[in-house]
């Protein structure tokens, strides 16, 4: 069973606001995650072609929350693949950190 969320890009910066009005942007990044027969969380950061792999341990905050999920569900943590696919330009004021 694989899971997706969809995450859209955001700018709260509307003017006089005081960002307390925002809107939503047609920009997305995506987060596919899977279980896997190994007992190993993988990370693939695709950022538009630049593709990143490298495992988790305990420190990390993805392994944290599936750690979380497994506690919640009573059972052990299991492997994972998580792939982060990121389409929301970094440093334009897009909410792209807010949305991976």
């Amino acid at each position: 069973m694989e899971v997706r969320i969809k995450s859209p890009a955001s700018s709260a910066n509307l003017g006089p606001c005081f960002d307390c009005a925002g809107i939503a942007i047609p920009l997305y990044n995506y987060v596919n995650v899977k279980k896997t027969n190994d007992e190993k969380i993988k990370v693939i950061i695709d950022e538009s072609g630049d593709v990143r792999t490298f495992l988790v341990d305990e420190k990390n905050i993805i392994y944290q929350a599936i750690k979380k999920y497994h506690e919640r569900i009573k059972t052990e943590i299991s492997g994972y693949e998580v792939r982060v696919e990121t389409y929301i330009p970094i440093a334009r004021g897009l909410g792209s950190s807010a949305s991976e």
